[in-house]
């Protein structure tokens, strides 16, 4: 009797070197093509690629595994049982598993492509956000840090996909990133990319941001509501904030509101560190830097804008208001869009799913196996 030990070689070649193939020609021809330009949705789900020499190393394993297990404890019967297994079938039902896997993260990542045009009409507010984005932003008496929780409070409004939102960063000077538009997806992705390095001069300079953000009005309609809402830790080193607040109201009509984004408690302030995360401090003539909430003149700047000012904490409320404001008929815009194709790659993946689950695992016939054992 002639014992045979099942070589691996088709499970590498299905678990690992086919579909690794399949996603490098992917990303091969993507970038060819000129694709790689094009917008991924689920961009952030890349480590997720990750995953498919890793289910092939597993399916691998697993494999080795089982056989040597047989071998172990099956004795004499080893190359009976081992015999009766299908291999093949075995590794092309575990080559599907990581096609479906390859296929599952590519669908994640939402890929767009097919050029389009949409016409969108809103009923709504223009609002002008107007970000700090000065290093005592990076301050953590709010956490996770004055700047993100800024960020993450201002994406509510996006909530109500009807205002048009304009985006500005300012520290000494501002910057214009996002014109009044309705693309809120377009918007949120501008959002999350600010830091200090978004303005082109260190400092802070509240009302260079606020006729910065009136002038963003110049494309409202007549008669529109309109909205400048300013997010700052109130340390203003230039200018004269509260006058440009009360003249913007009275040019454009908008209204101003001042949020404040810090620890009012701290008499001190909180230490102004280096950079985003670090715990070393900002030292300015050999003295740290700490800076401090300042409430009083923000609530000033919002008073001559015909607003209000709240702490951070509080935002939620101007959301409220604004919401209750009038509402009217912004303009019509057309914008380019990419269709999306993920229904493309989960279709498939699910149908791999599908064929491999038709592939039940069975034993050889008995002839072919009578064969294997006594050949």
């Amino acid at each position: 009797m002639r014992s045979e030990v099942h070589p691996i070689g088709r499970p590498i070649v299905y678990a690992v070197v086919l579909p690794c193939a399949l996603l490098g020609a992917a990303v091969t021809i993507w970038a060819l093509a000129g694709a790689s330009e094009l917008p991924l949705d689920g961009a952030a789900y890349a480590p997720w690629l990750a995953a498919i020499p890793a289910a092939g190393g597993l399916l691998i394993w697993s494999v080795v595994r089982r056989r040597r297990g047989v071998q172990r404890f099956g004795g004499e019967l080893a190359p009976a049982l081992t015999a009766t297994l299908d291999s093949e079938r075995s590794a092309l039902r575990g080559g599907l598993n990581v096609l479906a896997i390859l296929l599952t993260a590519l669908a994640l990542l939402g890929p767009r492509w097919g050029r389009g045009t949409e016409r969108l009409t809103g009923f709504g507010v223009d609002i002008v956000v107007a970000l700090d984005v000065s290093r005592s932003m990076w301050a953590r008496d709010v956490a996770p840090d004055r700047l993100a929780r800024a960020k993450r409070e201002i994406e509510r409004l996006t909530l109500n996909p009807s205002n048009r939102l304009g985006l500005l960063a300012f520290a000494g000077s501002a910057s214009m990133k996002v014109p009044l538009t309705l693309d809120q997806g377009f918007f949120r992705s501008a959002l999350e990319r600010l830091d200090p390095s978004s303005a082109p001069r260190g400092g802070t300079a509240i009302a260079e941001a606020i006729y910065a953000a009136g002038d963003f009005f110049a494309a409202s309609p007549e008669g529109a509501t309109r909205v400048i809402l300013v997010f700052t830790d109130g340390e203003d080193h230039e200018g004269d904030p509260v006058r440009a607040a009360q003249e913007v109201h009275e040019e454009t009509g908008a209204i101003v509101y001042a949020v404040g984004v810090g620890d009012p408690d701290l008499a001190a302030g909180a230490q102004v560190p280096v950079e985003a995360g670090s715990k070393e401090p900002l030292v300015h003539e050999g003295q740290i830097v700490f800076s401090k909430l300042n409430m009083p003149a923000l609530a000033r700047i919002a008073e001559a804008g015909g607003g209000e000012a709240v702490e951070v904490s509080a935002f939620r409320t101007v959301v409220d208001r604004v919401e209750g404001l009038e509402k009217g008929k912004l303009v019509d815009e057309e914008r380019l869009r990419y269709t999306p194709r993920y229904q493309v790659f989960l279709a498939l993946g699910l149908g791999a799913l599908t064929l491999q689950s038709l592939l039940a695992e069975r034993p050889r016939r008995r002839r072919d196996v009578l064969v294997r054992i006594t050949g």
